[in-house]
């Protein structure tokens, strides 16, 4: 142990600086034992966590909505665009080639009936 101070001005100090020290200590303790405290404490750090992984989450849904909204529109532009350069094109006789056939066939008919007449 030390030797206490001589001087009284020091020892008032020194003794004030311990209930401080002690104050500080007691405050510490009676934290500690404060159950309620420190549940509500924790229940407001989950909530701020909490809030915050949502703000990210919803966050993250945003761009992910945006990203399929420009993907949609982009696929719509490119439908639409086929739909209008299909639109353009002339349109080709689907039945011609079998419309042919059939009129070289009553030909090819006529033909075989004419000589045979003749």
């Amino acid at each position: 142990m030390s030797t206490p101070p001589s001087d009284p001005q020091q020892l008032r100090t020194e003794i004030a600086q311990t209930r401080a020290d002690l104050g500080a200590t007691v405050q510490a303790l009676a934290a500690k034992t404060d159950v309620k405290a420190r549940a509500r404490h924790s229940a407001a750090d989950l909530a701020t966590r909490g809030r915050q992984q949502l703000a990210a989450a919803r966050d993250r849904v945003a761009a992910t909505t945006t990203a399929g909204a420009a993907t949609a529109r982009r696929t719509a532009m490119t439908v639409q665009s086929k739909a209008v350069e299909t639109a353009r094109r002339p349109k080709v006789r689907r039945n011609a080639v079998p419309v042919a056939a059939l009129v070289l066939a009553a030909a090819g008919i006529a033909l075989i009936i004419r000589g045979r007449r003749a």
